[in-house]
């Protein structure tokens, strides 16, 4: 697997990779937040139980918040929940496409922002915006520290997870190499 960036960090170095069987949002399998859409040429959503017609009509108002979504098709597929702005305003190439459903009653604090989570998550999966990760220790071996599955920006979320845990690595070696020698650890010195 070539990796799309190397980062060097405290003589390791973090192999970030595209992760090429990343998992559709959809088979996260959450009744609370999800999507349906049209039957189309580029991708499909559907739940059992839940008819276009139906969320269109307001069938699930009563248990739902019913917020339609906006799609772009051109040489891939863009998301959104507003039509205010170009190019999901295009006429040729933008329209709705489905709705997003949100359960009430939930604790979603922010019913907008929960959607808007929502698609971004979808964008990262349609564009292949998801990525992983392998740590090789400083004469190049794998070490067992490597996961996939991360949605968006790696340098966001993943790149910090990571350090964090070469540095726990790390701290826990030398409580170890401390501890073997027969000295006692710094944090009970003082």
């Amino acid at each position: 697997m070539d990796a799309v960036k190397t980062v060097d960090y405290k003589g390791y170095t973090i192999a970030v990779h595209q992760d090429t069987d990343a998992t559709s949002p959809d088979d996260w399998g959450n009744e609370d937040l999800f999507l349906i859409t049209t039957r189309n040429r580029y991708f499909e959503v559907q739940r059992k139980g839940f008819d276009l017609d139906d969320a269109a009509s307001g069938v699930y108002k009563k248990d739902y918040h019913v917020i339609p979504l906006i799609a772009y098709c051109h040489s891939g597929v863009s998301l959104s929940l507003s039509s205010d702005r170009y190019p999901f305003n295009d006429q040729w190439d933008a329209g709705q496409i489905g709705f997003v459903l949100v359960k009430k009653r939930q604790g979603f604090r922010d019913i907008n922002k929960a959607a808007e989570s929502l698609v971004e998550e979808w964008n990262d999966y349609l564009s292949g915006n998801v990525y992983g990760y392998i740590v090789a220790d400083a004469d190049g071996e794998d070490t067992d520290m490597s996961c996939s599955g991360f949605y968006g920006d790696p340098d966001k979320y993943m790149i910090p997870e990571v350090k964090a845990e070469i540095d726990a690595v790390i701290k826990r070696d030398t409580e170890r190499v401390i501890t073997s020698a027969g000295d006692v650890p710094l944090e009970a010195r003082a």
